[in-house]
């Protein structure tokens, strides 16, 4: 410890060398006064935290487009949910080179359009599947044919079709196809500084591999902002635990069937002088109905008779609960 300790000509030394200049005081980071300022309460921030749950929706239609690319390709496709980002929509139409194949959509009832976008080296392999092949990407990029087009729209179909099914998690919604873009610049779908949330997903197989994107605008999403909450979400998973757990509960309850041959209405004084021989008179007879009671409440009725040796009733009918049989 005595080592570490400064003796009194090296603090003398060092209070010159601190006068003079020769030790530099300012120990401010070089890097720190590079940093960006970032705002907490930018609109991007905002839409990554507010609709943190649509992966849950992104995680469905997920698998549901594995299956269905598997089916249609007649080959093993894998598909992967790869990341999630909020960006202006500027940026994604300058990623994207001419031509890519841009599916504009709808999604009633929710207002504005979304987009589906696919790549074009995996628009090529797809068609190149669809006509037989192992689904090799082509060396180079040109315009895509009519008939190639035609043929990408029973593609187009299904991925749409799987979003609306995957979609259902939040909201029921009835996706359909408006128009078929494959030039960036003629894609005006949204403005070029709206925000729009981009999901994408990697189709791999073992010929090819590529990436399609799901666009949607912040305010298309907005009107479902609480569904999509993480709290949201949270709390239905919870309800969800607990109605299973009371459901099952319920299921193994023990009621009391009794099945109702007839009734009658007597008098105190004629019961008080039944006797041994004496005959009841009910209201119904053996061809009438015969009423079934849950805990003592009419549910059913139906038939009395004979099964495998043991007394049985055929249901008819349901009662309904305000309802009371009549003879």
């Amino acid at each position: 410890m005595a080592d570490q300790i400064l003796s009194q000509e090296e603090i003398d030394a060092l209070l010159g060398a601190m006068a003079t200049g020769e030790v530099d005081l300012n120990t401010e980071d070089e890097a720190a006064q590079e940093a960006e300022p970032y705002d907490l309460t930018s609109k991007s921030v905002q839409l990554e935290d507010e609709f943190s749950a649509l992966e849950e929706v992104f995680d469905k239609f997920n698998r549901r487009l594995q299956k269905s690319l598997s089916a249609i390709l007649q080959k093993e496709v894998t598909v992967e949910f790869a990341a999630k980002e909020v960006k202006n929509f500027a940026s994604l139409i300058k990623g994207c080179s001419n031509p890519t194949l841009f599916n504009l959509l709808s999604m009633d009832p929710l207002l504005n359009a979304a987009l589906v976008v696919i790549e074009p080296e995996l628009v090529f392999s797809f068609i190149d599947c669809m006509f037989g092949g192992s689904g090799k990407p082509f060396g180079r990029l040109r315009e895509f044919t009519l008939i190639e087009l035609k043929v990408m729209k029973k593609i187009s179909s299904a991925i749409l079709q799987e979003l609306e099914k995957a979609w259902e998690v939040i909201s029921p919604s009835k996706v359909v196809l408006k128009k078929v873009e494959t030039k960036p610049e003629f894609v005006h779908i949204f403005g070029d500084a709206e925000m729009v949330l981009i999901a994408s997903f990697t189709v791999k197989a073992e010929e090819f591999e590529g990436i399609i994107y799901f666009c949607v605008s912040y305010l298309m999403l907005e009107p479902l902002k609480e569904k999509l909450s993480a709290n949201y979400i949270r709390e239905k998973d919870i309800e969800h635990k607990w109605s299973a757990e009371i459901e099952r509960l319920i299921q193994d309850a023990q009621l009391d069937v009794v099945a109702e041959l007839g009734s009658t209405t007597q008098r105190v004084r004629d019961v008080l002088n039944y006797k041994q021989g004496d005959i009841i008179r009910l209201h119904s007879g053996p061809q009438d109905f015969v009423t079934l009671k849950v805990n003592s409440v009419p549910k059913f009725r139906g038939f009395p008779g004979i099964r495998k040796g043991s007394r049985a009733v055929e249901i008819a009918d349901r009662l309904d609960d305000n309802r009371e049989f009549a003879s």
